[in-house]
């Protein structure tokens, strides 16, 4: 479905006596997806003794977005200072530890930490929030199918396919 358009369903049943549609068909209007994206987590270490975890943003459109006061909420809470500016088409890390993240991983920038709490290894429910606390997006992840395996302790981490879907 295509953001900020209009559509219309309608029900039909099938059964032994024929089909029979709904009365009314029902419009409804799709929200327009947010610029920003959490687009991987980083949860589950190969090395547990590195507190190396972290979240990744990712603003795929042509425009800078200002998420100065937005939210990462959940088992880990971070607000993002004023002025942080994510670039058109960037990417910007959240780590549990910056100062050991780019110390063990080469990272583009400078990644924005520490955060409160901690990311469980079995599964989790991260949700970005915008400065007035609204839902921007929301990403789950567990251990297992349809996850990524490699994600669970094998050293990988947990990535957005495509923006487009549901993550």
């Amino acid at each position: 479905l295509i953001p900020n358009t209009n559509y219309f369903w309608r029900a039909r049943s099938v059964n032994s006596n024929g089909t029979s549609w709904a009365p009314a068909t029902i419009p409804f209007t799709t929200n327009a997806k947010a610029p920003v994206f959490l687009n991987e987590i980083h949860y589950d270490p190969a090395d547990h003794t590195k507190r190396v975890e972290f979240i990744e943003l990712w603003n795929p459109s042509t425009t800078p977005v200002d998420i100065s006061g937005w939210m990462i909420t959940g088992p880990v809470d971070y607000t993002f200072p004023g002025p942080t500016i994510l670039g058109a088409n960037a990417y910007l890390v959240v780590a549990e530890n910056p100062t050991a993240l780019s110390g063990y991983y080469s990272v583009t920038g400078t990644p924005l930490g520490p955060w409160a709490g901690v990311l469980p290894n079995g599964s989790g429910q991260i949700v970005l929030r915008d400065a007035a606390y609204t839902q921007v997006d929301d990403a789950d992840y567990r251990q297992g199918f349809p996850w990524p395996t490699m994600a669970a302790g094998g050293g990988a981490s947990a990535e957005l396919i495509n923006p487009g879907l549901e993550n």
